[in-house]
């Protein structure tokens, strides 16, 4: 199974909403989905509107029959390679279908975490204050793409 972490797209300063450049980094999110073969089958996001709407997009482009997901919360600081297998395994249970791509729609410290846990701390994730994909082959145990910063960044 592909897992994608996808940071959300830069949102209106003050706000939850994407700005115009965040709703065209989700995009671009979607067309390098697409442009390298990968289609999620389920798509989760935070409970905050920057990351629905990041994943709404996304969806749209790479893949608009797959199924969004509202998972609250994303991934702890300090999460483990197991604790994040075992979150996906648990959005998979309440989807109620097997999926090959499982892709995710959180924030910065998530997306640092989640590189960290998956990669046994090898790899550098920085803070980009703009999109990002990563794509992650959890049967392989390795990275396949990533971090592929998506977009323009903006000033914080």
């Amino acid at each position: 199974m592909r897992f994608v972490f996808i940071r959300h797209g830069h949102r209106v300063k003050g706000q939850d909403a994407l700005t115009p450049a965040g709703r065209d980094a989700a995009l671009a999110a979607g067309r390098f989905l697409r442009e390298h073969g990968i289609a999620p089958e389920l798509l989760c996001h935070t409970d905050s509107r920057r990351t629905r709407e990041t994943a709404q997009l996304v969806a749209q482009v790479a893949a608009p029959d797959c199924a969004l997901l509202d998972v609250g919360t994303g991934f702890a600081a300090g999460a483990s390679a197991q604790a994040v297998q075992q979150r996906i395994q648990g959005w998979l249970q309440q989807h109620g279908k097997p999926a090959q791509v499982v892709a995710f729609v959180g924030h910065d410290p998530q997306q640092v975490a989640v590189g960290r846990a998956l990669a046994g701390g090898r790899i550098a994730v920085p803070k980009a204050n703009r999109a990002c994909a990563l794509v992650f082959d959890l049967e392989a145990g390795a990275w396949l793409l990533g971090p592929c910063f998506l977009g323009t960044p903006e000033s914080p």
